[in-house]
């Protein structure tokens, strides 16, 4: 998930950071897709400074952020995104948010859901994480005074309920336009700041109808949530025909799989290889065929049991597109040899040698 073209001035990117505290949602228009987002996804940076990935895993001081297994059962997968700020001094202002930047220039006109789910550990009063949209009021060429930050709070939402320790919450962060939001510059400035009463998502659509996402999209604590510890997943966006959730989900190989879907969790194997499809991925299964046969004494370890006889009967490749997408890793040449990479496989299949 890297950004392919993606410039900002500096000036705009300082705004970017000027985010406020705090978290909440369900409610899709459309099928949702799932998408698992792992350390391997992530650049981490400091604070203010300009993003350099689609995902920005950005810090102030004793601000952190780790992605870890549960707490209790997360609503997508088997992790969550933990996120700490102690605010234990001298390091008063902590601060740490994850932003998405794949959304830019989507009309906040076009959007129909958002929603997100907590599990607060520790903190004091109603705060929880946030949600935070970077946009452009105006949209088109951002100029000077057309950025803004909105910030979805469930202390403002308290038709919701009350955020509560140690038990997953979802929040609706749209509710069919009824979901109050406050916002920082030009959005403060016209009502909508983080005073009662608040706006709804439909107040600042009627107030910046050509609003439009500009920077990150994404959840945010700090800015005076000193001793707050929570975790959050779920996080989704909808909009036309395209949603997306967002599944945090911690990574023990750092193969860009997470643990919770990961058939060797302990192991890289991006391609998640399962020959005999028991579950256990082949880099972790000592018997890739299932036939009861060791692999270190299977001449064919991916064909099962009574075609394996000095080799004889074991898969070879018939053509080179055999060989292709890890297929040689399935195929073998005379006597049951195993190929090193695509390219003997390939050699194989065009010469028989």
């Amino acid at each position: 998930m890297r950004i392919k073209s993606f410039i900002f001035s500096f000036a705009v990117l300082a705004s970017l950071t000027l985010i406020a505290a705090s978290g909440g949602g369900t409610a899709a228009r459309v099928a949702c897709t799932s998408t698992e987002v792992t350390e391997s996804d992530i650049t981490r940076q400091l604070h203010g400074t300009p993003p350099t990935d689609n995902w920005v895993l950005y810090t102030r001081q004793s601000g952190n952020g780790a992605f870890v297994t549960g707490p209790g059962t997360p609503p997508e997968g088997a992790g969550s995104l933990s996120l700490q700020t102690p605010g234990i001094p001298p390091n008063t202002s902590d601060k740490v948010y994850l932003y998405n930047y794949d959304h830019i220039g989507t009309a906040l006109s076009s959007i129909n859901a958002i929603s997100y789910s907590t599990y607060r550990t520790a903190g004091a009063g109603q705060q929880v994480t946030a949600i935070n949209i970077a946009i452009d009021i105006n949209g088109g060429t951002l100029n000077p005074g057309e950025f803004a930050t909105l910030v979805f709070e469930p202390v403002y939402n308290t038709a919701q309920g009350p955020v509560q320790n140690n038990v997953w919450q979802s929040w609706d962060a749209y509710s069919g336009g009824t979901a109050r939001w406050w916002g920082t510059g030009a959005v403060g400035t016209a009502g909508c700041d983080a005073t009662e009463p608040l706006c709804t998502w439909t107040d600042i659509l009627s107030i910046f109808p050509n609003a439009t996402i500009v920077g990150g999209f994404g959840v945010n604590q700090g800015g005076g949530n000193d001793g707050l510890f929570a975790s959050t997943d779920a996080l989704t966006l909808s909009y036309g025909t395209s949603c997306v959730t967002y599944d945090f989900e911690p990574d023990a190989d750092n193969d860009g799989v997470g643990d919770g879907s990961d058939n060797c969790p302990t192991i890289q194997n991006a391609n998640q290889l399962d020959s005999d499809n028991d579950g256990q991925g082949d880099v972790c299964d000592t018997d890739d065929d299932n036939d009861g046969v060791g692999d270190a004494n299977d001449l064919c370890p991916g064909t099962p049991s009574g075609t394996t006889v000095n080799g004889a009967g074991c898969p070879v490749p018939t053509s080179k597109d055999a060989c292709k997408n890890g297929g040689w890793q399935t195929l073998y040449g005379t006597g049951g040899t195993t190929f090193k990479n695509q390219g003997q496989c390939i050699q194989y299949a065009n010469t028989g040698k």
